[in-house]
Parts: C-alpha cells; sequence; structure tokens
C-alpha cells in the first residue's frame, strides 16, 4: 500500500460506517444480530421475551464484553422457548433511531424486553460484566413474567410446586419422563436445568422447594428425582451442579434408562473457549504477515471531518434529552470547536453557526439537534456526511477508527489553541481540555473510557499550569491509557498500543539516559506534537489521488454538498416531467368541449322519410355543384385560347 499511515492508538477501538462489517458478532455465533430493517419485526409482538445487548463497535469495553455475551448466548441456547439473545450495532447511522428510542446513551447497554412487546415497552435496562449475574437476572426476569402472568409460551412453571400433584396439570401425553429438582426456593439450578430442557418434548422437568419435601423423607439438596411406576429415584446420584443434571437428564431421554453420570465439563462454552486461542493466535499471525508499518506519521483531514461527523451526527444526536450540565459541556465542546477547528472553511462556519445557535436554547431534544444540523446545512456551510478512515483505519473493521479519530481531533484542537493563544495575555489555556473532558463525561458512549478520562482529568487544574502544559497533558493522558490497554482485546494487532511518540519516528525524543517514567525530552515531544498537529501540517486528500486505503473501495460516499447537488437535479428533473404531464391534462381537457354536443343516432334499420328527402336534397346540391365547377373550368380555358394584341388575356 503507498499510503502512510499516521499511528496514533487510542481507546479501544473500531471502524464504523461498513454496514454488516462493523458487527462485533456474525453468524457463526449465537447471538442474534439486529439492525434497523430486523428489529422491530424481531422484537415487537415476539412469543418469547428478548436480552438484546445496545452496543457501538468501536466500543472498548463492547469489544472485551463480546466474547462474555457470546458465552452467554451459547450457554442460554436451550432457553430460546423463553428468551432470546440478541445485539445491535449502535454505531451504524440507520440503527442510530432506534437506540434513541430505547434511551441509550451508554454502551454496551442490556435491555430486556418482554413477550409481545408494543413500541411504548422499552423493557428493563441492566448492565453486568459477569456471565453467571446475566444468566441469573434473565431467570429473575423470567420468574417476575410468571408471577404476573406474562410468561413467554415456551417458558416452563419457573415457580416452586406446592403439592407433587400439580406436576400432573401441565404434563402431557407426548412427555415420557417427568423430573423433579428439589432445591430451596431462590435458588437458581433447577430453574436453568428446567429452561435447559424447555425446548425437549419428551421431558417435563418441575422444581419443589425443601418445605414440601419433608413427607418424602429428603434431605439432600438440590437433588434431583425421576418419577418411575414404583415411585420416585434419585438420579444424578452424588453431583449437585447444573452439568451432571443436564447430563444425566439428557443420557435419561436418549436411552431411556436411569444412568448416574460422572461429572463432565460443560458442554456449554469450554469447547469453544479452548479454541478460541487458536483461531484468535492464526488471526493475528495472518494479520501480522501483511502488516506493512510506517515509520512517519501524517494526520489526514479525512479523519478530523470523519470524526467531527460521527460525533455530532450521531453520537450526540442518540441522547433524548440535553439539558443542564450536559448542555453546557456540549455548548462549551462546540464553541471550542468553532474556535479551533483547523478544517475547510464551509466546516468551520458550519460550527459556528452551529455554536451561535447552540448558547442561544436552554434545553435539546435528539429531534431539535438532528432537525437544526440539517436546517444549517447550506452551499458554503455544511458538515459532510461520508465517513472514510485513513490514517486511523484498522485492521479490521472494528479496530481503531471513530476513537482514534477522536484522539487525534483532541490533538489538534489543544495544539491549535496553544499556537493561536500563548502569546495573549488573555489565553485561557485551560479552557480546551476542560471542553473535552466535558465531552468525554456526558457523551462519548464508552462508558469505562468516558469513566476513565474523567478520573484523569479530576487533577487536571492542578496539572496544567501554562499554555504548553495543554498539549502535554493530553499526550501524557494518551500514552496513559495506550499502556493500559496494551495486550488488551481491543488492541489491534496491526498496530499495537506502544508509548507515542516511538524512538522510530522521533529519536530526538527519547532521553539517552533515564528512567522508564523520564524517559523523554518533554521539550523535543512538544515540538514533535506541534509539527505533527498544527494546522499547516494536516494533509487534505482529494478524492481520486494516491494514499486513500483500498478497503475503502473505489466508490466514495457523497458528502453533504454532493447529495445537495443531487437532489437538486432530481428536483428539476421532477418539475419538468410535471410540466409535461400538467401539458398533456390541458390538452386531453379540451377534447371533451370540442364533442360536447351529443349527435343521436337513429337505430339501425330504421329510416324516417325525412331522412330520405334530406338525402336526396343533399344530392342534387352536390351534383350541381360538380356541374358548377366542371363548366367554370372548361370555359376558364376555352376563353385563354383568345389571345389580345397587347399580350393579356381577356376573359368575358
Amino acid at each position: 500500500m503507498s499510503f502512510k499511515r499516521y499511528f496514533l492508538s487510542t481507546f479501544p477501538i473500531f471502524l464504523i460506517i461498513s454496514p454488516a462489517l462493523s458487527l462485533l458478532y456474525n453468524s457463526t455465533d449465537d447471538v442474534i444480530s439486529l439492525d434497523n430493517s430486523t428489529f422491530y419485526s424481531t422484537i415487537l409482538g415476539s412469543q418469547f421475551a428478548w436480552n438484546v445487548e445496545f452496543y457501538n463497535s468501536w466500543c472498548g469495553h463492547c469489544i472485551n464484553f463480546a466474547p462474555t455475551y457470546k458465552k452467554v448466548a451459547t450457554d442460554t441456547k436451550g432457553w430460546q422457548g423463553a428468551v432470546g439473545v440478541a445485539a445491535i450495532d449502535c454505531s451504524e447511522a440507520k440503527n442510530q433511531p432506534i437506540c434513541t428510542h430505547y434511551g441509550v446513551q451508554g454502551f454496551p447497554t442490556l435491555r430486556l424486553i418482554p413477550p409481545g412487546a408494543l413500541p411504548e415497552e422499552l423493557g428493563v435496562n441492566y448492565f453486568s460484566i459477569d456471565q453467571t449475574e446475566i444468566e441469573t437476572i434473565i431467570i429473575d426476569y423470567l420468574t417476575n413474567l410468571t408471577i404476573i402472568n406474562r410468561a413467554p409460551k415456551g417458558c416452563p412453571y419457573l415457580l416452586p410446586l406446592r403439592h407433587m400433584e400439580n406436576i400432573w396439570q401441565s404434563a402431557k401425553e407426548n412427555h415420557k419422563h417427568l423430573a423433579l429438582i428439589f432445591e430451596e426456593e431462590e435458588a437458581y439450578l433447577g430453574r436453568q436445568v428446567m429452561l435447559d430442557f424447555s425446548l425437549n418434548p419428551n421431558i417435563l422437568v418441575h422444581r419443589m422447594d425443601v418445605q414440601s419435601t419433608k413427607k418424602f423423607g429428603i434431605n439432600t439438596f438440590p437433588s434431583m428425582y425421576i418419577f418411575q411406576p414404583h415411585g420416585l429415584q434419585q438420579i444424578a446420584k452424588g453431583f449437585t451442579d447444573r452439568v451432571s443434571f443436564v447430563k444425566a437428564l439428557t443420557a435419561l431421554v436418549s436411552s431411556g434408562k436411569i444412568d448416574n453420570p460422572h461429572l463432565l465439563p460443560s458442554p456449554h462454552s469450554e469447547h469453544a473457549e479452548q479454541n478460541a486461542p487458536q483461531m484468535q493466535q492464526g488471526i493475528v499471525q495472518e494479520m501480522v504477515g501483511k502488516k506493512n508499518g510506517k515509520e512517519k506519521y501524517l494526520v489526514f483531514m479525512q479523519d478530523l471531518e470523519s470524526a467531527l461527523t460521527y460525533c455530532l451526527r450521531q453520537e450526540v444526536a442518540i441522547h433524548q434529552d440535553i439539558g443542564g450540565e450536559s448542555l453546557k459541556a456540549l455548548q462549551h465542546f462546540v464553541r471550542i470547536l468553532a474556535k479551533f477547528f483547523p478544517g475547510r472553511e464551509e466546516v468551520s462556519r458550519f460550527l459556528r453557526k452551529l455554536s451561535s445557535w447552540l448558547d442561544s436554547v436552554q434545553d435539546i431534544t435528539s429531534y431539535h439537534w438532528s432537525h437544526q444540523m440539517e436546517t444549517l446545512q447550506t452551499v458554503d456551510s455544511f458538515l459532510p456526511e461520508n465517513i472514510h478512515w485513513v490514517s486511523c483505519q484498522g485492521s479490521q473493521t472494528y479496530f481503531r477508527g471513530y476513537p482514534c479519530g477522536m484522539w487525534t481531533l483532541f490533538h489538534t484542537i489543544t495544539v491549535n489553541s496553544y499556537l493561536y493563544g500563548k502569546d495573549s495575555a488573555k489565553f485561557l489555556y485551560r479552557d480546551v481540555l476542560t471542553a473535552v473532558a466535558g465531552y468525554m463525561k456526558h457523551f462519548f458512549g464508552c462508558s469505562y473510557c468516558s469513566k476513565h478520562f474523567t478520573q484523569m482529568a479530576a487533577t487536571m487544574d492542578s496539572d496544567v499550569t501554562s499554555p504548553k502544559e495543554v498539549v502535554l497533558w493530553l499526550w501524557r493522558s494518551h500514552n496513559k491509557v495506550n499502556k493500559r490497554l496494551h495486550g488488551d482485546a481491543s488492541e489491534d494487532p496491526m498496530h499495537p498500543k506502544v508509548l507515542f511518540p516511538p524512538k522510530s519516528a522521533c529519536p530526538k525524543c527519547y532521553n539517552t539516559l533515564g528512567t522508564q517514567e523520564a524517559q523523554f525530552d518533554e521539550e523535543a515531544v512538544l515540538g514533535y506534537l506541534l509539527e505533527l498537529y498544527g494546522a499547516d501540517h494536516i494533509v487534505s486528500i482529494p478524492d481520486g489521488e494516491e494514499g486513500i486505503p483500498d478497503s475503502i473501495g473505489e466508490r466514495r460516499d457523497m458528502d453533504w454538498w454532493q447529495k445537495m447537488q443531487r437532489s437538486k437535479d432530481l428536483e428539476k428533473l421532477q418539475q419538468i416531467r410535471q410540466q409535461k404531464q400538467e401539458r398533456r391534462e390541458r390538452l386531453l381537457a379540451k377534447v371533451p368541449r370540442l364533442h360536447s354536443t351529443k349527435i343521436i343516432l337513429p337505430a339501425i334499420g330504421s329510416v324516417s322519410q325525412t331522412d330520405m328527402s334530406l338525402c336526396a336534397v343533399y344530392y342534387v346540391m352536390c351534383v350541381s355543384i360538380i356541374i358548377a365547377l366542371y363548366y367554370h373550368f372548361f370555359y376558364k380555358k376555352k376563353c385563354k385560347s383568345r389571345k389580345h394584341s397587347n399580350g393579356i388575356f381577356i376573359v368575358k
């Protein structure tokens, strides 16, 4: 690849705008991937409940959480008659209205939606990073649905039975086996096993609590019994875990014989876990073989505008209501962008107009924000819609991208604020960092990223004591993030998170002596950052010029101006077609007026005397006219034969 990449490792990373490719889940996973075309048709009115993850494919915490969520989906695969496990990518513009409707602001977010849900039923919002806890929350939710008589049709009766005879009330003819699990009322093992076999038509599983078992002489909990003609017989004796219970019932259903199984590894997820490192290693080796790193780093305007576009058009727009502290943070951030963003004049003018409008409002909604964004678009003032990554492009679609673009944007505005205001006595040098910290706290989609950045910014006032410290503080913070996330699942193996700048790019930035913490010459680093992020050194790449990554493809998405021009052309064609249609209708409207007089013809075979008289008159008139014409032309020709002496024909 001939272009030079600018490497700037960042928060957990991604690449947005590649509709199906930006997903963290694919067809090989048990997680059902939804989008704007399938979400409502799948979720609303469903016969079973849904556990939906709202995520951003670029969010590092989402990337880290994805393996856990896949395990949840695999481990609960047998529960699909009661609950489905799905996910939707909120980083895709087409999915944004759905994520906004469900009030999603931080990522990842989990939401339980009841069966037969209506559009206004948003379900229960929660989040956990622990697989067991997530499954426990799902079971509690299904149990509560059972209590309120809204359980899915495929969900077993999860409450404990009080009387043994109640088990026969839900038994069907196809049930060859009836099983009982005796346990504490609040225990989860029985409910897990019941859900595991909810789709199996051959066996019915119920649970009974400890208080109902005294008359049976059962004193081991949990324990599982099967109904036999001669009474209850214990199976999986000596084991008290889900895997053993499931294996015992599976063996019973398949062979019809009671077996006391040995404890075996879980069939749900361990095989996948064993293969995962090998699969990931193979992917890493393949990508490393394609690696073609560059020593010189560049900042591209395309990355800055892409980050700005996604930030304002999607990440801010997803918030349903913006007011109070969050509105002040947004006003401050847009004001800083309008002042220090070193982009095209059309984009800068748009930011100034947006900032002016934003300062005049008290609170806004997602609709008002999106509507105003479009209202402010003009010929000489607009925000592009197309999003491409150049130096921030990752080796996979979910690596780097937007977080890299935002880090680049933050570094750029801090450097340019320093260059523009370092000699001014009125320069409020902390202003830019305050704006960045406010945006990260209230709007950045990755919740954990936002939390960690906010923690770093807590000491900003004491750490930043001069204009140059604005640039250096952000640089130090960025390196702290790189160090913390090195080796993380969100790290792009083609772009490992190392201290920046590396020695290969800036040898003079490193001290020959010193500890690991003091290995940088910060004055040299400052000079390097000013040159890299300064407005005069940002690279613009017009369409069609070399240096665009191959993966962008031959056809680049149109920006707002191109779309507006195309829209104007389509409107003009529509006007021309409308004018032609109106002209045609006017011509057709005249036809009935020419034949407005109705002529009533007599019936065929009915000829009156008057008709015969008229025909005779018409015949005589026609003959007379023909004779007159013949005489006229014959006489005129005869007269021409006589020639007057002066050369003039005389007609008498």
